[in-house]
C-alpha cells in the first residue's frame, strides 16, 4: 500500500491542507511546530481511528488532534493497494451532551476511486487494506516521535502467528483458538458457572432433587395415611369415653343434689352455732357488758403513747430543772458588791468610780500638806539651834516655836492623811479588793460585779420558766393518768401500778377480742351467703323424688361437679386434639397430593439428562485437547520465525553500523539484544543512536513479514539521535528499500540533512 494525497479538512492546528506524495521516497520538512507530527497522526487516524487514552496517559489522540477551532477531525487518504486506486474517507466531531462532551463519527468509507463505489465491510480501513490492527501498524510501520522502541510485542506476535498459520496476515490465527474457546465457553466456563454443562449439571442436580423429594414425599404420604387412620379411631374413642362420662354423671347429680340438701342443713345447724358463741363472747368477756371494738384497742394504744411521752417530757423537764439548778451562772461575791451598790444608792459604775476618786484624793492631798509642814519644821527647828546658840535667842525662839508648829501640823496632815487612806481601803475592800488596782482595773471589776447581777436576774427568770414547764408536765401526767385509769377500769384492769404495761396489755385483749369477734362474724356471713346460694339452687329440686329416685339408682363411685367437670373438659380437648390432628393431617396429604410429582416419571427423565450431560463432558475433553494442541503448535511457530525475524533485522542493522552490529537477538516479546565484542548486551546499554537504528531495523523486518503486499514506512524524527554516517547509510538503505522493493517511505524531519543525503531521488515537501 503507498499514500498518494493526503487532504486535510480539519485536524489539530491544521485545516484545508493537502499534499501530493510521490511513490517512492518522500522527504517531509519543517521547522518544530509546523504540524509534520499531526500529518503522522492524521494517516493513522484515516486508517484506523483514534485509539483509546492509556493508563497515565495525560491527554488521549481524541483531546490532542481535534480541531482546535471546530472540535472536528475531518479528511481523506488515496491509497494504492491491492491493485487499485481507494480513497479512504473519514469524519468525526465532539459534541455537547449536557455537562459532558461526546466525540461521535459521521462518517467512515472506503471508496474505490475509480468507480466510486463505497466498499462494505466490517474492518476498518487499515484492517482492510493492510490487514493489520492499529497496534501492528504503530510497532511495524508507523514511527511516531520519539517512539521507536514503541512496540506492541503481544499484537505483533499475535500477526505474526496469524501469517504463519494461514500464509495470510488477514486472517486471524487466534480465529481457530477462538472458535475452540467458544465452544468450550458455550459448554463450560472457566469459573465452571455458566455453559451448557453447567445448565446440565444444574438439570440433573435439580431432577435428582426432585426424584429424591418426590421419592420421600410419596414414602410421606404413605406413613400420614396410616396416621390420619389412627387419629380417628382414636376421636372415636373418645367420643364413646364422653358419652360414658355423660351418663354416669346424670346418676352422679342426683347423689350430688341430694348431698347439698343434706350439707344445706349441717350449715344451717352450724350457723346456730356460731350466732351463740358469739353472743356468748360479747356478754361473758368485759365488765358491765362493754363491747370495745378496734377503735377502743386504738385508743388505749394511743393512751400508752401519750403516757409514755409525758412520762418522758417530765423526766427531761426536771431533769433540765435539775441541771440549771446545779449550774450556776454568776459570782456570788460579785454578786453581794453589785446588791451592796445597788441598794446603797451608789450610782452603778460611775457613781462607785466617783467615791473611789473622791476617797483617793481626799487622802493624797493632806499626807502632800503634812510632808511639807514636816520639811518646814525640821529646817526650822534645825535653824533655831544655831541661831541660839549664837545669841540670836528670839529669832531662835520664833523659829523653834514655828518649826514646832510646823512639826505639829505636818504630824496631824499625815495622821489625817492615814485615815483617810483607811476610808480608801475600807472601801476597796468592801468592793472585794485588797490593793488599789487603779481607776481603769477597778471599773472593769465594778462591771464584772453589774454583769454577775444581771447573770443572776436571767438566771432566775429562766429558773421560773423550767419550773413553770415542770409543774405543767406533772399536771399533764396528773391527768393522763387519771384517763388511763379511767379507761382501763371499763374493760377489767383494776390493780394498775404500771400503767404503760397495763394499757398495753388492754389494748391487746381488746385486738384479740375484736378479732375473734370479726372472725365470728365474717363466718357467719360468709355460711349464710353459702346457705341462701344453697337454697337458691335447690329450690328448683324436690328432695322426696330425689331420694326416691335415688334408691332405684345403681351404687356407683361418687363424683364431684369439679371431677367431673375436669374430666368432661379433658376428653373433649383430647377429642378435638385428636380431630384437629385428623385434619391437619388430611390437609397436608391434600397439599402433598398437589404438589408431589409421580417417582416413576421423574426416573427416565434424570437418565436422559445424565446422557446428555455425559455427551456434553466428552466434548468439553476434546475441545481442551484441542486447545492445548492448537497452544503447542503456536508456540514451536513462534520459535521457528525467531531466527528469520533476527537474521533480517541483524542484515538491515549491519548496514546501518558499517557492519560494527550485525548480530541482533530478539525475543519472542520483542526485545532486543546486541551482540558486541563476544558479549550479549541489552539495547538498553548502548547508545541512542544504535539503539534507533536497531529499532529501524526491527521495524522494517517486521513490516517486511507482516506486510507482504508492502506498507509505507512511516518514520517522523527517526534520525535525530544518528550521526550523518548511520544517517546516510539509513537513507540508502530506505532509498534501496523503495527503488529494489517498490515500497514507499515518509521520513518526517525538521532538518535539512535528510534532504542533501537524498539530493534528487526523493519527493521534497516544505511546510
Amino acid at each position: 500500500m503507498k499514500v498518494l494525497v493526503i487532504n486535510i479538512v480539519e485536524f489539530a492546528g491544521l485545516k484545508n491542507k493537502t499534499f501530493m506524495l510521490g511513490e517512492g521516497m518522500n522527504i517531509i520538512e519543517g521547522p518544530n511546530e509546523s504540524g509534520k507530527s499531526t500529518i503522522l497522526a492524521f494517516i493513522k487516524f484515516v486508517l484506523y481511528g483514534f485509539s483509546r487514552r492509556t493508563a497515565g496517559e495525560e491527554l488521549g489522540e481524541r483531546e490532542r488532534y481535534v480541531s482546535w477551532t471546530g472540535r472536528r477531525a475531518a479528511g481523506s487518504l488515496v491509497l494504492s493497494a491491492r491493485g487499485r486506486c481507494w480513497r479512504v474517507e473519514r469524519d468525526g466531531i465532539v459534541q455537547p451532551r449536557g455537562s459532558r462532551e461526546s466525540y461521535v463519527e459521521n462518517a467512515v468509507k472506503i471508496i474505490d476511486d475509480n468507480t466510486g463505489a463505497q466498499e462494505k465491510t466490517d474492518l476498518c480501513p487499515g484492517e482492510f487494506l493492510l490487514g493489520i490492527p492499529a497496534e501492528v501498524f504503530t510497532s511495524t510501520c508507523h514511527v511516531a516521535q520519539s517512539n521507536l522502541s514503541g512496540i506492541d510485542s503481544k499484537e505483533v506476535g499475535s500477526s505474526i502467528e496469524n501469517l504463519l498459520f494461514s500464509a495470510d496476515e488477514r486472517f486471524n490465527a487466534e480465529h481457530a483458538a477462538d472458535i475452540l474457546e467458544r465452544a468450550r465457553r458455550s459448554l463450560l466456563y472457566k469459573n465452571e458457572r455458566g455453559g451448557e454443562i453447567f445448565d446440565l449439571r444444574a438439570e440433573y442436580t435439580a431432577l435428582h432433587n426432585r426424584l429424591s423429594v418426590a421419592t420421600a414425599k410419596a414414602r410421606s404420604i404413605v406413613e400420614k395415611e396410616a396416621l390420619a387412620c389412627e387419629y380417628a379411631q382414636k376421636a372415636e374413642k373418645i367420643k364413646k369415653s364422653l358419652e360414658e362420662l355423660e351418663a354416669a354423671w346424670e346418676n352422679s347429680e342426683v347423689v350430688h343434689i341430694l348431698g347439698k340438701f343434706d350439707s344445706l342443713r349441717r350449715l344451717e345447724d352450724r350457723l346456730a352455732g356460731l350466732e351463740q358463741t358469739r353472743r356468748e363472747l360479747g356478754s361473758d368477756s368485759f365488765p358491765d357488758g362493754f363491747c370495745p371494738d378496734r377503735q377502743y384497742a386504738a385508743e388505749l394504744g394511743a393512751l400508752s403513747r401519750e403516757l409514755a411521752t409525758a412520762e418522758g417530757s417530765l423526766m427531761r423537764a426536771e431533769a433540765e430543772l435539775l441541771k440549771l439548778e446545779t449550774a450556776v451562772p454568776y459570782d456570788e461575791k460579785k454578786l453581794k458588791i453589785a446588791e451592796h451598790l445597788t441598794s446603797s444608792a451608789a450610782g452603778g459604775t460611775e457613781g462607785a468610780l466617783c467615791s473611789y476618786r473622791m476617797l483617793k484624793k481626799s487622802a493624797k492631798a493632806p499626807k502632800t500638806a503634812g510632808l511639807v509642814l514636816l520639811l518646814f519644821g525640821g529646817i526650822a527647828a534645825a535653824g533655831a539651834v544655831p541661831a541660839i546658840l549664837t545669841s540670836l535667842i528670839l529669832p531662835g525662839i520664833v523659829a523653834a516655836a514655828a518649826g514646832a508648829a510646823a512639826l505639829l501640823g505636818g504630824t496631824f496632815m499625815l495622821m489625817l492623811s492615814a485615815k483617810r487612806r483607811r476610808a480608801l481601803f475600807e472601801y476597796l475592800g468592801m468592793l472585794g479588793l485588797g490593793t488599789d488596782p487603779g481607776e481603769n482595773k477597778l471599773a472593769g471589776h465594778l462591771t464584772s460585779c453589774f454583769d454577775a447581777a444581771e447573770a443572776k436576774r436571767q438566771y432566775d427568770i429562766a429558773l421560773g420558766a423550767r419550773r413553770g414547764v415542770v409543774e405543767i408536765n406533772r399536771k399533764k401526767l396528773s391527768e393522763l393518768r387519771e384517763s388511763c385509769c379511767a379507761g382501763l377500769a371499763k374493760v377489767g384492769f383494776e390493780n394498775n401500778e404500771n400503767l404503760a404495761d397495763a394499757l398495753l396489755q388492754a389494748a391487746d385483749l381488746v385486738t384479740k377480742f375484736c378479732a375473734a369477734r370479726e372472725s365470728l362474724d365474717i363466718k357467719i356471713e360468709n355460711i349464710k351467703a353459702e346457705i341462701a346460694s344453697g337454697r337458691e339452687y335447690l329450690l328448683k329440686f324436690d328432695e322426696a323424688a330425689l331420694r326416691q329416685k335415688a334408691e332405684a339408682l345403681p351404687e356407683t363411685e361418687p363424683m364431684t361437679s369439679e371431677e367431673y367437670r375436669r374430666r368432661r373438659a379433658e376428653l373433649i380437648l383430647a377429642q378435638k386434639a385428636a380431630e384437629e390432628k385428623k385434619n391437619e393431617i388430611e390437609r397436608q396429604l391434600i397439599a402433598l397430593d398437589a404438589t408431589t410429582e409421580n417417582p416413576r416419571r421423574l426416573a427416565p427423565q434424570l437418565e436422559q439428562c445424565a446422557n446428555r450431560l455425559s455427551e456434553a463432558e466428552l466434548q468439553l475433553d476434546a475441545i481442551k485437547l484441542a486447545q492445548q494442541a492448537l497452544a503447542e503448535a503456536s508456540t514451536q511457530l513462534r520459535r521457528w520465525v525467531t531466527p528469520k525475524l533476527k537474521s533480517k533485522a541483524g542484515e538491515l542493522l549491519g548496514g546501518l553500523t558499517g557492519g560494527r552490529y550485525s548480530d541482533i537477538g530478539v525475543g519472542q516479546d520483542m526485545s532486543v539484544t546486541i551482540n558486541a565484542g563476544g558479549f550479549t548486551r541489552p539495547l538498553a546499554a548502548m547508545s541512542g543512536g544504535t539503539r534507533d537504528a536497531a529499532y529501524i531495523s526491527l521495524r522494517i523486518a517486521l513490516t517486511a513479514l507482516l506486510c507482504p503486499d508492502g506498507a509505507p514506512l512511516l518514520i517522523d524524527e527517526g534520525l535525530a539521535q544518528l550521526d550523518d554516517l548511520r544517517a546516510a547509510n539509513l537513507i540508502s538503505m530506505l532509498m534501496s528499500w523503495c527503488g529494489e522493493q517498490g515500497g514507499q517511505c515518509l521520513l518526517f524531519t525538521c532538518h535539512r540533512r535528510e534532504a542533501a543525503l537524498v539530493g534528487e531521488g526523493a519527493t521534497h515537501i516544505v511546510i
